[in-house]
């Protein structure tokens, strides 16, 4: 899916997209440097720690630069599917930078990405959800006043707490 330039998306919008780019780049690099045998944590499989890590900041990272909260369901799966199918590719293509490709890295990346793509989801969903439920609400309190006969932005005369001080209806 290419980036489109539109003119409306802000500096910010266009600084998560170098960003999210650049993390991109840095995790090429950093799947394709060499890597000294002797390090602990790398010999007791601590990388696919560092494989989810890496895939699910890109995942979340490009979520927030491509627009993750204007975007649906299909959008992100199509760019978790993306994602995937390069991870693939990064593991496949270290063999030429004298490291050794590992079916278990792949699926570490593939878990890290599932992991942020369903959280972003999520929180697009319950966006929404919160969006839908503020309309409702201003819905159901304008019938409510219309029902009353009281216009949206009257004062109530009725006291309000122990002060008896009228209240501002606010819908």
């Amino acid at each position: 899916m290419p980036i489109a330039v539109d003119s409306r998306v802000s500096v910010h919008d266009r600084r998560l997209r170098w960003a999210w780019l650049a993390y991109w780049v840095c995790i090429f690099a950093l799947t394709h440097a060499p890597v000294p045998r002797n390090v602990p944590f790398i010999a007791r499989g601590g990388d696919k720690a560092l494989h989810f890590g890496l895939y699910f900041g890109l995942t979340i990272l490009g979520g927030y630069a491509l627009g993750a909260r204007r975007a649906g369901t299909r959008s992100l799966v199509t760019w978790a599917m993306t994602y995937a199918a390069y991870a693939a590719f990064d593991e496949w293509s270290q063999r030429f930078a004298s490291r050794t490709p590992s079916a278990q890295d792949w699926t570490a990346d593939v878990v890290g990405i599932l992991t942020a793509t369903i959280l972003l989801i999520l929180r697009e969903r319950g966006r929404a959800a919160v969006r839908r439920g503020s309309d409702a609400a201003k819905g159901s309190c304008a019938a409510t006043a219309r029902a009353v006969g009281d216009a949206p932005t009257g004062i109530d005369s009725s006291p309000a707490g122990a002060g008896g001080a009228p209240s501002r209806i606010q819908h």
